[in-house]
């Protein structure tokens, strides 16, 4: 039942973002994922890692979908729920790479609208606050 409703609340963004292929203007998705997890010190820690927090908040954003950033020969390929150690490197190398600072980070200002990237996240959402905060903590993976 639980895959049902994840399911649910994943999909509309997916398609969406499947039909739109990244060449249309996207409506701000209003839903975020909860929170992720604690960090892997046995949950003392707040702060957001790469795994599995910001490859989750792209995979629900639908920015993993396959017109978008797991289209091969696309800038940052991050694959959708990666399955092994080898996937999850390789998508953290390509978003961390884009990080920045959270003031002029390409990962921030590209979901925003900014530099012809269409629009999935009102700069105001709070993915995008996870996304500055994991920048200021120094782009953990776990």
């Amino acid at each position: 039942m639980h895959n049902y409703v994840a399911m649910r609340r994943v999909l509309p963004g997916l398609i969406v973002a499947i039909l739109a292929g990244c060449h249309g203007e996207l409506i701000p998705l209003e839903q975020d994922p909860p929170d992720p997890p604690p960090g892997a010190d046995g949950g003392a820690s707040t702060a957001t890692a790469f795994r599995p927090g910001i490859q989750t908040d792209m995979d629900s954003a639908g920015c993993t979908a396959t017109n978008c950033h797991a289209l091969a020969g696309t800038p940052m390929l991050v694959l959708a729920a990666p399955t092994d150690d080898l996937d999850w490197q390789a998508n953290y190398e390509e978003v961390a790479a884009r990080s920045g600072n959270p003031s002029s980070s390409l990962l921030i200002a590209k979901p925003s609208g900014l530099g012809g990237h269409v629009t999935v996240l009102a700069p105001s959402s709070p993915m995008i606050d996870r996304w500055a905060e994991w920048i200021d903590d120094g782009v953990p993976f776990e």
